[in-house]
């Protein structure tokens, strides 16, 4: 990613300074310091509209099972967003993951480190792209929902960018599949927990430019979910659709809120739409094996 001149010339758009990027969202060009508000409000007013912190609550952040080359910087600005509120951060992470996501006052490793490999070798077994994408997903909620549990935090954070959260939602709905469309949304309270997605308005595009802008990006891990190459019918369409219109990448969401909203039976889990029952399939498939997993304390 190089400099791009013509944004330069043109001046940000809020202090008038040489502007290094157009934000995604609004298409103002923007410079450092005001791209780097800019994701801080956004987290600042995701979380304010959740209204499930309290000041001095910790908020439980599960990493994703794929490291995305945002995913550090996503972090840093969460915990400068709730500083303000004395809110810490307890960091759900792996076995194999490195230390330098947790090095910040704000935050901490949560004392459960989960063998990814063990997670995701669980869900391609299901083999179906469709499936394996869902129980990957599913898997980081249901991580989160174990380990609120045992550390008693009430609020458990999913890092999902605004475009990638369109795409499950899009997926969900074209093959009727409603426990991944339910993954898709921006909060959720279910078996007495309180799932939200700090990142919710934000692209991943924006994210990966801020990461790379202030030389925080990380691109060396291995892909775990990459919906690209899951060889999905559709996904390739849909992901040309909603990254030309952004209008249809901010009202996915609320299509998908109101066909789940119709539903009168919930995944005490996720809150999944279901049948008959308390769980969905995938809750029913991965909380067993999910719970026994062993912790290790850090």
């Amino acid at each position: 990613m190089g400099i791009d001149f013509e944004i330069a010339r043109r001046g940000c758009a809020r202090c008038g300074r040489a502007s290094s990027y157009l934000l995604r969202a609004s298409g103002e060009p923007l410079c450092n310091r005001c791209f780097e508000r800019a994701v801080v409000k956004a987290i600042r007013r995701a979380i304010g509209g959740y209204g499930v912190l309290n000041p001095g609550d910790q908020l439980l952040v599960v990493e994703p099972l794929k490291m995305p080359p945002w995913l550090r910087v996503s972090i840093r600005y969460l915990a400068r967003s709730l500083r303000s509120h004395r809110n810490r951060i307890a960091l759900l992470s792996y076995k194999e993951r490195r230390e330098d996501l947790v090095k910040m006052d704000e935050i901490y490793r949560a004392d459960i480190y989960i063998d990814r490999k063990y997670v995701v070798d669980l869900c391609k077994s299901l083999r179906d792209p469709i499936r394996v994408v869902g129980c990957l997903l599913k898997a980081e909620y249901m991580l989160g929902f174990i380990a609120s549990k045992t550390h008693g935090i009430k609020a458990v954070a999913l890092m999902r960018p605004r475009d990638l959260c369109s795409l499950i939602g899009f997926l969900g709905i074209a093959y009727m599949d409603f426990e991944l469309a339910v993954e898709s949304l921006p909060i959720r309270v279910s078996g007495g927990v309180t799932a939200i997605n700090p990142i919710y308005n934000i692209s991943s595009i924006d994210l990966s430019a801020l990461a790379f802008l202030f030389n925080i990006y990380d691109s060396n891990e291995d892909i775990v979910l990459d919906l690209d190459q899951m060889a999905i019918p559709g996904v390739e369409e849909l992901t040309k659709i909603y990254s030309h219109s952004p209008e249809i990448m901010y009202s996915s969401s609320e299509t998908i809120r109101k066909i789940l909203s119709s539903t009168e039976r919930r995944c005490s889990i996720c809150g999944a739409p279901i049948s008959s029952g308390d769980l969905c399939s995938m809750c029913s498939y991965l909380y067993p094996p999910l719970k026994h997993l062993p912790n290790t304390r850090g």
